[in-house]
């Protein structure tokens, strides 16, 4: 295991830098205008609430669709909606890892890598069908 690790640090030199550098506890020029690093506790808790907010929609809407209940849980559910923009947003602020494995701390690059590849689907997947 030692072996392969040594290996892969000597052909990708980007990987031994991301794990040696301290990313916790410094900041970079770069990375001081409150951008979320992948690893912070930050990002674990509010990831482990909209799981806990995509289950609580996988367990609601089919048992509203098949059982026709009221709308008195309707303020919840626009709630939990403006949590999944709120996540939207903070993605434009969430370092991101390319395909060299290099941490990019850019907010014009992680805004693009962003747009291009999961705002469409966050947009749909966010826009409220009950009206």
């Amino acid at each position: 295991r030692n072996q392969r690790s040594i290996q892969n640090f000597s052909t990708h030199p980007k990987c031994l830098r991301l794990t040696v550098e301290p990313t916790s506890g410094s900041r970079t020029k770069s990375t001081s205008k409150a951008l979320i690093l992948p690893g912070s506790p930050f990002l674990l808790v509010w990831n482990s609430f909209l799981l806990c907010v995509c289950v609580y929609n996988a367990w609601i809407i089919p048992f509203r669709l098949a059982f026709d209940t009221s709308n008195k849980s309707i303020a919840i559910d626009w709630m939990f909606d403006v949590f999944f923009l709120v996540d939207m947003l903070l993605n434009y602020r969430l370092v991101c890892y390319v395909q060299d494995g290099e941490l990019v701390a850019d907010i014009k690059k992680i805004k693009y890598n962003y747009t291009a590849s999961r705002l469409k689907m966050d947009l749909v997947s966010t826009l409220p069908f009950d009206l």
